[in-house]
């Protein structure tokens, strides 16, 4: 869930467990990342981050000697941004099927600007809020509906599409993978 009105600073809270902004004692940089306690606890660790890109203003360096396995970029998963999420979901769902004693961090391509160009808007199933923007429709206070719209049909791609991907259909599948995997 999001603790910010943007990534760095809702991945630095959910990394670090610094909710203090701005953050003038730089706990941020000195309390231990989820990787560090995950390893601790003799996890295998993984980061997803497919807005990323090294070197990486959340994922710390000195954090990268406790990710066993990294993926930096929505290009790993996915030809086109709209569906790197989606790509993401079905990795990890394979990983949680198979793999015990996993620590991973997802961080998603998400619903961001340019919101049109976030969901596969050409398609009627992903047209829930219409009207929409068309991709070649500017920004623009005349367009503040459409805007808004195209903003809902992005965050129900995301979410709902996700979710989908991760259960495929098994709404049981989370807990049973966790419960039959457990350490």
């Amino acid at each position: 869930m999001s603790s910010a009105t943007y990534s760095f600073l809702s991945q630095t809270v959910m990394l670090t467990g610094v909710h203090d902004f701005p953050d003038n004692n730089l706990k941020s940089l000195k309390n231990p990342t989820v990787f560090q306690i995950a390893k601790a606890n003799n996890y295998r660790t993984f980061a997803i981050d497919l807005q990323g890109a090294m070197p990486n203003v959340i994922i710390r360096k000195q954090d990268l000697n406790y990710i066993d396995e990294l993926k930096i970029n929505w290009t790993e998963f996915s030809r086109e941004t709209k569906t790197a999420d989606i790509f993401a979901a079905k990795y990890l769902r394979d990983l949680l099927a198979h793999e015990k004693g996993l620590f991973v961090v997802l961080c998603k391509w998400g619903a961001h600007t340019p919101y049109e160009m976030r969901y596969p808007n050409d398609e009627a199933q992903y047209q829930h809020y219409l009207p929409k923007l068309r991709l070649t429709e500017a920004h623009s206070p005349s367009n503040r509906r459409k805007i808004v719209n195209s903003y809902k049909n992005a965050v129900r791609f995301n979410i709902d599409g996700f979710f989908a991907a991760l259960f495929d259909d098994d709404p049981n599948f989370i807990t049973q993978a966790l419960i039959s995997k457990a350490r």
